[in-house]
């Protein structure tokens, strides 16, 4: 479709404002015969269709599409390009005594979490055994004044009644 007279005749702001209305294709046909400038912006906006966006980064400034393990891998590399040679020494012999002191680390917390285990577990016992030995003299007692009272009506009070 080709631009009619009275829209050649109008200002260019005008005409740009239309043929964003116009559907894609449509766009495409039109030949802006006046003004060439609109063509190539015509064709540039038909380019630019076609080439990829680049992916977008969030507000952290980190690709979306990256995984959270690709992500410190690429912020270690960051890293690690930005430290001059002393500094890369330094890193490379503390990760080496890390590697080196993690068994002994391990055990050592190891030994300590079992030991607070160990000792919550006998204090909840003990807090356990405390309470069954509570409820146990409740219970004796309840029971022993449960057979005095029994003894009391069986022999004093039934040989009253009997006679």
């Amino acid at each position: 479709m080709y631009l009619s007279n009275m829209q050649a005749s109008l200002p260019a702001s005008v005409r740009a404002n239309r043929l964003k209305l116009l559907s894609y294709k449509r766009v495409s046909s039109v030949t802006l015969r006046y003004y060439p400038s609109y063509t190539r912006l015509v064709v540039a906006r038909n380019q630019g269709q076609q080439e990829p966006k680049p992916a977008r980064k969030n507000a952290d400034g980190v690709n979306p599409d990256e995984g959270p393990l690709q992500s410190v891998f690429r912020s270690a590399a960051s890293t690690w390009s930005r430290l001059d040679t002393q500094q890369r020494v330094y890193t490379v012999i503390a990760g080496a005594a890390l590697l080196i002191a993690t068994p002994q680390l391990l055990t050592f917390l190891l030994i300590t979490v079992e030991r607070l285990l160990v000792g919550a577990l006998l204090a909840v016992e003990e807090v356990l055994a405390g309470v069954l030995l509570l409820g146990t003299r409740l219970v004796v007692i309840v029971g022993s004044l449960a057979l005095l009272g029994v003894g009391a009506y069986l022999f004093l009070f039934r040989k009253h009644s009997s006679s």
